[in-house]
């Protein structure tokens, strides 16, 4: 399958092209269309393993992403660029919020130079499960997956972030709507500048959503992208 934004990462870029908005503070080094590339593979591999049929209502996220960067592989060999995209799964690495020598481990971390470095150039993505009926775990994608981007556990300094529902009982648009209720009652907690909303401007999977918050220690904006994904 092709995927325009993937294909078009470097292609025709001198190696020292940036995004007119660099990610990070300092700026960090960002190629144009990097944070669009990352989101399509992250939905086409979504997609391929949502036909594969192995998620279960009962699997946990671990093993979801497991299997989902099984996906990625397979479609980042397919297009024959394996230096376009490099990514993590799980990695710990260290807690960037302030006065914490903790670890900690996001789903995914993709990153676009070296790594790691004194810069640490990456872009973050963070997952968690999702039900459209019954307990929602609505509260537990804001609590543990949003707050990780706004106390700076990862993505210190970064202008994005991605959260990734996985949602598993059906249907998708009660999971959405569960999410948008308690990000709305923690908007305080979450230090909320724009409202959790439907926005295509970098994703154009359906469902996807944009909110931004004010982010602890850096005291600077940072966009979430919101991908919910039918695993039912």
């Amino acid at each position: 399958m092709r995927m325009q934004c993937y294909e078009s990462t470097w292609i025709g870029l001198p190696v020292g092209s940036t995004s007119n908005g660099s990610l990070g503070r300092p700026p960090l080094p960002l190629r144009e269309l990097y944070v669009p590339a990352v989101l399509e593979i992250l939905s086409v591999g979504a997609d391929a393993l949502q036909t594969s049929e192995l998620v279960d209502p009962s699997m946990l996220e671990n093993r979801i992403s497991a299997l989902l960067d099984q996906q990625m592989r397979a479609i980042r060999m397919a297009n024959n660029s394996s230096d376009i995209l490099s990514w993590f799964m799980r990695p710990l690495i260290p807690d960037e919020s302030e006065q914490s020598p903790d670890l900690v481990e996001p789903d995914f971390l993709f990153t676009w130079g070296p790594y790691p470095s004194r810069e640490n150039p990456s872009l973050v993505v963070e997952a968690k499960r999702l039900r459209g009926a019954g307990e929602s775990l609505a509260g537990d994608y804001v609590d543990e997956g949003v707050m990780r981007f706004v106390k700076a556990n990862y993505g210190k300094g970064h202008e994005y972030g991605i959260m990734m529902g996985y949602v598993q009982v059906t249907p998708v648009s009660g999971a959405i709507s569960s999410v948008s209720t308690a990000m709305n009652n923690r908007k305080e907690r979450t230090q909320q500048l724009s409202a959790f909303a439907l926005d295509n401007s970098v994703c154009t999977y359906p469902g996807t959503h944009h909110s931004s918050h004010l982010q602890q220690v850096t005291s600077q904006p940072i966009v979430l992208v919101h991908v919910f994904v039918d695993f039912s």
